[in-house]
Parts: C-alpha cells; structure tokens; sequence
C-alpha cells in the first residue's frame, strides 16, 4: 500500500516554501537533491474545497485522515479513478470544525473511531452500500441529532454513537434486515438495545 494524497498547495503557499527555503539557505544543495524539492514545488496549485490523505489498495481506496477546512465535509465516491470504499481508523477523530457529513455511495466500511471526538458533527447519513459502523466510530460526537441508517448495515461496533449526548433518534430503513428503530431507539434485530 502506498500513501497518497489529494491535497493541493496554492501557488502563493509555494512562493512562501521557496522564500523560506532560500532564508535558511536550502537551496544552496546540490541538483540532484534539489530534484524531490522541485517535484514537492511542481504540485498542481488548483484549490480543492475537501483535502483528503488515502492509501491505495488492491484498486480501492481508505481515506486515512483529513486536511480541509470542516465545515459540510462529502467524502468523494472516487479520488483518482478509484473508489473510495473505507473511512480508516480515526481518520478525522477530534475534527471539531466537522459540522455535516455526507458519505460517499462505494464506502462500505467505516473503520475504529473515524468520527471519535468530532464535536461539533450534527448530522450524518449512511448510505446503502455501508455495511460496517465500526466500534467507537462516532463516539463522543455530542452535537450529533440525526443519524439515517440505510437498508446495508448489518454491523455497527460496540460504543459507536456512546457520549452522543444530543442525539434524539435513529432512523433505520425500514428494509435493514439487522436493525430496527421503534421510537427512535436503535436495537439489533433481535430487539436488544445497541450501545
């Protein structure tokens, strides 16, 4: 697997990384360790509203952290052809400035505590193609109200919406074979409460 990154810098962050560069007098190597420098400053410099970090494996793709702003943050359905099918382990865990989140229709799996400590998360929707809602994945996230479970669910972790103190209610869909939500409350199939 190799990291990867969506990120962009803005012409004006180059110019700043040249000038410090040239201040604490880098640039003064040799050429061929100038080369990786001059590949970082050859970035493309297109402002992207979402920032992502990933890594590639077996032709899909696990966001593994987050760079952007906040704010009503979607994770793609693909980055660089790829779908993006797995939100990894604490992959925006403590993102306070996370307001919304809409996930994108190839994840499947969202992975140990990728949402842990986002406090200011009020809303998210699963879509059809999640499958797994990994322990702890939303834990502590006390400004979440509204958590839409599609009809694909069939595992969500122990302590995975635990600390979410503003949460009123689920929805699950009503054609989800794993889970039921009577009255809003969020119970397993066999009518025990999830934690």
């Amino acid at each position: 697997m190799t990291p990867k990154t969506q990120c962009s810098l803005t012409a004006s962050r180059q110019v700043r990384r040249v000038r410090w560069l040239k201040k604490h007098n880098f640039l003064a190597i040799r050429p061929a360790k100038l080369l990786p420098l001059l590949l970082l400053l050859a970035l493309p410099t297109a402002l992207q509203a979402d920032c992502f970090t990933y890594w590639t494996n077996n032709g899909t793709i696990t966001i593994t952290s987050y760079c952007g702003p906040g704010g009503a943050v979607t994770i793609p359905d693909s980055i660089a052809g790829l779908p993006v099918t797995t939100i990894g382990v604490s992959a925006f865990q403590g993102r306070t400035t996370l307001t919304n989140l809409t996930i994108g229709t190839n994840v499947t799996s969202i992975a140990l505590c990728a949402f842990r400590s986002c406090s200011n998360l009020q809303s998210v929707t699963f879509p059809d193609n999640v499958t797994n809602i990994g322990v702890s994945a939303f834990n502590s996230c006390s400004s979440l109200t509204n958590v839409v479970i599609g009809n694909s669910v069939s595992s969500i972790g122990a302590y995975a919406f635990l600390h979410c103190t503003g949460l009123a209610a689920f929805n699950v869909s009503a054609s989800n074979p794993a889970f039921t939500s009577p009255s809003g409350v969020l119970f397993n199939v066999r009518q025990r409460q999830s934690k």
